[in-house]
């Protein structure tokens, strides 16, 4: 008993210090009732007729910004002990490997295939690995182990909700919107609300018969696997085609085409906010293809091209020491491509790739051959999915593919070289490309410039090129560039409809994300800013930027000193490469998602590293000081609210979202899952009546074997969450009626007790459960899941108890969570436990 308020009186203690350092941070978090109205209304731009008004509180969220994270749930217990298991994982391969024999000079090709395997494919190394012989290294693992599993009862304490109790139920309706849809602005901070129907026409007016055919979806996915399958089959024996790399690139039974979804652009109010498309292909059977293109294409060196704001910073100090723009008039020149990416013909890109590609480092690992073959297989099986219609793009390249913007780079590279290598008689001084953006400080009059703009539109086919000149200056990237004293000067830019949305303070963060966002804001209004005058004006503004966000005034100005420090061109000129022999071993993150609920895991790693440095021999394969904690992001507001795929427009029924065919309902006398003859509460709320069984995670359909009902013992059952399209897998050893009534009562009591029951303690927001009474509870519950019995596990003819009839049920359940893909990394509820 006193450990146990010990270990309380300990973790009040670390909250409470928690809460303190982090009222430190900021100031007073503006409120809705503090917020101008004004302010609230810019954060959303609502075209929707079905909305006739937005309540200040869903207005509140907006302002918050997409990536405010509200206070989670209790932490995931079952994740996050996976998440420990596969940090185990981790450590145990770096030792494996450490201890194989090694050559004693790896030849340079397959240096270089290994890392190119190393950036592409996934580290392998959170599979299970046996215990390993070192002692240190596991009693490492065991104490740090034990301690962040040391949680009780008192110690998960859940924080105090960062969200108002309003404005968190104006979050959980808006998630269930099915007539409105919530997209974010193309460019700056703000919100569109636009009716569903309208959403559709805007994103179908991409959609032209110019750019894109409607295909039958199985013929054009089987003509993709095989256009990738003969391509492997061609340049198999190339020097970088691996064993993974074979497997890598190979589709799999689960791809499926990407989703088109448009973004608004809120600076374009005059043409009705025309939209920007993006296609993803997260599940494509090309992605990997795409992957393995972008990797080669971005070898290849672009000299005309801008890579960040510091590059184009070291361009205008170049041409400025150069004197050459003294006693001159410049004109700051703006040219803009117009939609670059499905304007590029695809033979004078591939013409352009290879031309490059034959100038790589290490042309012998792929072939250029390889490489423009695998390109062209990306650029003509661009598969995509809109309200059920299987898009193939047929022209250019979509935004969202991988390799999208390094071929489009080298397709336009053929403009860059023209204009500044001679084709032009009076090539401009400088020639900054950023994708579709252009920055020319012209130098030869404005008639001139008119000139070279119709002659840039003559230089590729399909590509055009707008103009915007001014004698004042313009806008590229984030920078506004002008001239005074015969320099060319920069000065931070925005554009009208940003709002300047930092993350505000109290977002679920950890406290490093949320302290580097006044110094990231101060470092890059000091690069950016040439001019001391200016710089001082700047630093007011986006200081009262910060205030008007919550951030203490105090941490800002700490923030700006800091960078002052050092010189401005130290922080984008090009810094030496140093090359050092690293004699210490791998980094080795333990990765998990942020809640403030979980220990200090950061103490818990550091508290034990003494352990390891007790091998010397071990610290050369695990650097003690390489083991750290990285966060994955809890769910952030954006991803509660907006998604790439349009959702289902309404949902008559829980049967109409079931993954099940449509001719399941059809029950056989022979076998299926069967309502007993009472009409329980189960049966008649929940049971879904099939001969056949499939999950939301593969497209494999099984039959049931036997009649099956509630009362039927040693079963296995599949339960299908309808909201978020997921499933759990369980079994028991007594009947489903019994068992189901368990989980019933836990998911209403929000007891842990196992991965369902987390799932809806865990996303209340997707599951906003009516607990005022039995029957509405039933009734509300009803909506979201439905169960089936999936079989009946033979235990044998010997009289057994429960307990060992429940390990052969556990067998079967394991069967079936593979069978159904049902685990967490298949995308459903079950965690695999360690057997």
């Amino acid at each position: 008993m006193t450990r146990r308020k010990n270990t309380s009186r300990a973790y009040s203690n670390r909250r409470r210090n928690q809460k303190s350092r982090h009222a430190q941070l900021h100031g007073t978090v503006p409120s809705i009732e503090t917020l101008d109205p004004e302010t609230l209304n810019h954060a959303v731009i609502n075209l929707s007729t079905k909305i006739q008004e937005v309540t200040p509180h869903q207005l509140y969220l907006f302002y918050l910004g997409k990536s405010y994270a509200p206070t989670p749930a209790l932490p995931d217990y079952a994740k996050f002990r996976l998440d420990i298991l596969q940090f185990a994982y981790k450590l145990r391969w770096a030792w494996f490997w450490h201890t194989q024999p090694q050559p004693k000079e790896a030849p340079s090709i397959l240096a270089a295939v290994k890392a190119m395997e190393k950036t592409l494919i996934k580290s392998e190394e959170t599979k299970p690995l046996k215990v390993s012989n070192n002692h240190s290294l596991e009693l490492y693992i065991e104490r740090v182990t034990k301690d962040l599993l040391q949680t009780n009862s008192l110690t998960r304490t859940k924080l105090p909700d960062n969200l108002p109790e309003e404005s968190r139920k104006a979050l959980s309706e808006m998630a269930k919107w099915k007539d409105v849809v919530i997209r974010p602005a193309d460019k700056g901070s703000q919100y569109f609300f636009l009716d569903r129907d309208d959403y559709i026409s805007r994103v179908k007016e991409h959609l032209d018969v110019d750019t894109f055919d409607t295909v039958d979806r199985e013929e054009a996915e089987n003509a993709t696997k095989l256009a990738i399958i003969n391509w492997i089959t061609q340049y198999h024996d190339e020097p970088g085609f691996t064993g993974k790399i074979f497997e890598w690139v190979t589709p799999d039974d689960f791809c499926k085409p990407g989703n088109n979804y448009v973004n608004p652009k809120a600076h374009k109010p005059e043409k009705n906010y025309p939209g920007r498309m993006i296609s993803t292909g997260c599940a494509s059977a090309i992605k990997n293809l795409s992957a393995l293109t972008a990797h080669e294409l971005t070898k290849v060196d672009l000299k005309y091209a801008i890579q960040d704001n510091n590059h184009i910073l070291r361009k205008l100090d170049d041409l400025n020491s150069s004197g050459c723009l003294e006693g001159k008039t410049v004109i700051h020149a703006s040219f803009d491509i117009e939609a670059m990416f499905p304007s590029i013909q695809k033979e004078v890109g591939l013409e352009q790739c290879r031309l490059h590609l034959d100038k790589r480092e290490n042309p012998i690992i792929l072939s250029t051959d390889c490489i423009i073959d695998a390109l062209e297989i990306t650029l003509d099986n661009n598969l995509t999915e809109f309200e059920g219609v299987i898009y193939k793009q047929k022209k250019g390249t979509a935004m969202g593919p991988k390799n999208a913007c390094a071929y489009a780079d080298t397709a336009i590279d053929k403009i860059d070289r023209d204009v500044m290598d001679g084709v032009w008689s009076h090539a401009p001084l400088l020639w900054a490309r950023y994708r579709d953006d252009v920055y020319v400080p012209w130098t030869h009059g404005q008639e001139m410039l008119d000139e070279f703009h119709i002659w840039l539109n003559t230089r590729m086919p399909g590509i055009k090129f707008t103009l915007k000149a001014s004698l004042d200056g313009t806008e590229f990237l984030d920078t506004f560039i002008y001239t005074k004293d015969g320099r060319l000067h920069t000065k931070p830019y925005s554009k009208p409809c940003d709002n300047h949305a930092s993350l505000v303070p109290t977002s679920c963060h950890p406290t490093h994300t949320i302290k580097n966002i006044p110094y990231s804001t101060a470092l890059r209004i000091y690069k950016l800013t040439s001019e001391h005058e200016e710089y001082i004006t700047a630093r007011a503004q986006y200081t009262r930027y910060l205030e008007a966000r919550g951030y203490n005034t105090s941490i800002i100005n700490q923030a700006f000193d800091k960078v002052e420090t050092e010189s401005r061109l130290s922080y984008y000129q090009l810094k030496e490469k140093k090359e050092e022999k690293n004699d210490k071993g791998r980094l080795i993150p333990l990765v998990t998602v942020f809640n403030p609920a979980l220990p200090n895991i950061g103490r818990v790693l550091n508290s034990h590293k003494h352990i390891l440095r007790l091998d010397p021999e071990l610290c050369k394969a695990v650097d003690p000081d390489g083991i750290f904690t990285s966060f994955r992001g809890t769910k952030t507001l954006q991803e509660i609210l907006i998604h790439s795929k349009l959702s289902p427009a309404e949902e008559s029924s829980v049967q109409d979202t079931d993954p099940a065919p449509s001719d399941t309902a059809e029950v056989t006398s022979t076998g299926g899952c069967f309502p007993c003859a009472k009409r329980c509460d189960l049966c008649k709320n929940f049971l879904k009546t099939t001969s056949t069984i499939r999950s939301f995670h593969t497209n494999q359909v099984f039959s049931i074997n036997g009649r099956l009902d509630c009362d039927t013992k040693n079963v296995v059952y599949i339960v299908n969450d309808m909201k978020c399209q997921l499933s759990y897998v369980g079994c028991t050893s007594d009947s489903l009626k019994v068992r189901f009534r368990n989980h019933k009562s836990h998911i209403k009591t929000k007891r842990r007790t196992c991965e369902l029951s987390c799932h809806f303690i865990d996303n209340e927001c997707l599951h906003n459960l009516d607990r005022t009474s039995a029957k509405f509870y039933t009734s509300s519950l009803s909506e979201h899941i439905t169960v089936t019995i999936l079989e009946q596990v033979d235990v044998g003819n010997i009289e057994l108890n429960a307990q060992d009839r429940l390990i052969i049920c556990k067998q079967r359940e394991n069967f079936w969570q593979n069978q159904l893909k049902t685990f967490k990394h298949f995308g459903g509820l079950n965690v695999r436990e360690e057997r």
